[in-house]
């Protein structure tokens, strides 16, 4: 059983794995209180973050000799960590600068007769205990053998009541008198393996959406269930392609007859933010799963400095954020490989034939669904270049206030045509002010009492 991507055991499961009495650990959660294992872990994080060059997440997951991701796995057990703990354990590797994936607890280690180096630093993980119930009305718990002595009448009015709890796990590199096996170790994968590997991501999905390509924007839009892609051609590495698409198929996954996840209704919203948080994670998971590099569009220095400012205010904000949003990421991409039960999947039913990636030909669309994608494109179009004319420095404050007004009195009625039209005329305006050649500027000019210069705009 999990909850919020964390596996959950019984009373008897923690004392059989030995995750009890372990160095004070087991601490249960005080959610009222500063000192909650969620505040310890969120703050564990943004630390990692903080102290990164690069979003953490980004970082590659090598592949090992057979060909797969190396995911962090309990060496026992040979199982891989999964959901918030995957994301967390590599997160800590990627700091403490370890390469090696496999783990064990001191148990595990002791019981194959070895032993921890001294001055190891060991790994924090997580689990959810769910030996008490709780009363629905008194909130007091009660142990799981006390629940089972209720009547049926009696137990109705608890809930089972899951708490974190966090263990440590040692990395094989600071493990001593246990042979491990080399199988991580690192293997080349030729560009044709990868290019291959990416594009079976996509034609294999279930219920995949629509794939639409033109613009320079990446973007999913929910209402029509498609994904606008750039031509592969525009960008500088096929690479950097694929992983933009897992973010925005990540993206699709919250579709309401998918995964159903609220994204959200602008820049400013909270939960924009943490839906594409969930984007960014899952990328990050699909590009280890194809054996690529994780790149991306976006991955100057001023896209990371602000994305490590607003992914630390959500954490700070909301301590489970994080937890929730592993989860939800490991969720979509398990959606997105056709892991997860077979019912899930048969309650789509907007499922429309698409063409493969990297075909240029476009479905015909109706006329409404055309107008919107355009309306969409324009909108960012608009959004570049009002951004670039502000920030050249032939165009003070005082004038950039007066392009406010001038770009609002563009603005047409309401309707989806006359806004395709404002949007138009706007960008026009726009580009060729960039060019220095409208008479518009003139006017908006003199204004502010600037004199009118020809000499076009320098190209960075």
């Amino acid at each position: 059983m999990e909850y919020y991507g964390i596996e959950s055991y019984s009373d008897a499961q923690v004392k059989k794995l030995g995750l009890v009495g372990l160095s004070g650990l087991g601490k249960i959660v005080s959610s009222g209180t500063k000192s909650s294992i969620y505040d310890i872990i969120t703050e564990r994080i943004i630390e990692i973050i903080q102290s990164n060059d690069n979003l953490v997440w980004r970082k590659s997951w090598t592949t090992n000799k057979e060909g797969q991701p190396n995911f962090p796995m309990n060496y026992s057990s040979k199982l891989n960590y999964q959901g918030f703990n995957g994301y967390f354990i590599k997160w800590q590797m990627v700091a403490i600068k370890h390469d090696c994936p496999y783990f064990m607890t001191y148990k595990q280690v002791t019981e194959k007769g070895g032993n921890i180096k001294k001055g190891a630093k060991a790994y924090t993980a997580c689990f959810y205990t769910r030996d008490l119930y709780r009363h629905l009305q008194t909130g007091k718990t009660i142990t799981a053998i006390k629940y089972k002595e209720l009547s049926n009448s009696e137990k109705a009015n608890y809930q089972q009541s899951f708490t974190l709890k966090v263990y440590n796990i040692f990395n094989a590199n600071d493990i001593e008198g246990i042979k491990f096996d080399e199988k991580w170790k690192g293997v080349a994968v030729s560009k044709k393996e990868q290019i291959a590997n990416c594009e079976k991501i996509y034609t294999k999905m279930p219920n995949k959406p629509q794939l639409h390509f033109g613009g320079d924007r990446a973007y999913y839009t929910p209402n029509f269930d498609s994904v606008q892609m750039p031509n592969i051609t525009d960008f500088k590495i096929p690479q950097e392609y694929y992983s933009t698409l897992f973010h925005e198929l990540v993206h699709s996954t919250g579709n309401s007859e998918r995964l159903n996840r609220k994204f959200g209704k602008g820049m400013n919203d909270p939960q924009y933010a943490f839906e594409e948080l969930i984007a960014e994670l899952g990328a990050s998971y699909l590009c280890g799963h194809t054996k690529i590099d994780y790149f991306t569009l976006n991955n100057s220095a001023a896209y990371i400095k602000n994305w490590k400012k607003s992914v630390v205010e959500e954490l700070r904000a909301n301590n489970k954020a994080i937890f929730k949003a592993a989860s939800d990421a490991q969720k979509s991409c398990d959606y997105i490989l056709g892991k997860l039960d077979k019912e899930i999947y048969r309650k789509f039913k907007g499922k429309v034939e698409t063409p493969k990636v990297g075909d240029k030909s476009r479905p015909v669309f109706s006329k409404s669904l055309k107008l919107r994608e355009e309306k969409e494109r324009l909108k960012g179009d608009v959004l570049m270049l009002t951004i670039r004319v502000k920030k050249n420095a032939k165009f003070k404050e005082k004038l950039a206030l007066e392009l406010d007004k001038y770009l609002k009195t563009l603005n047409g009625l309401s309707g989806l045509d006359s806004e395709l039209t404002s949007l138009k005329a706007k960008k026009k305006f726009l580009t060729n002010l960039l060019k220095g050649d409208n008479d518009d500027f003139r006017v908006i000019g003199r204004r502010v009492g600037l004199s009118y210069r020809t000499s076009p705009i320098k190209k960075k």
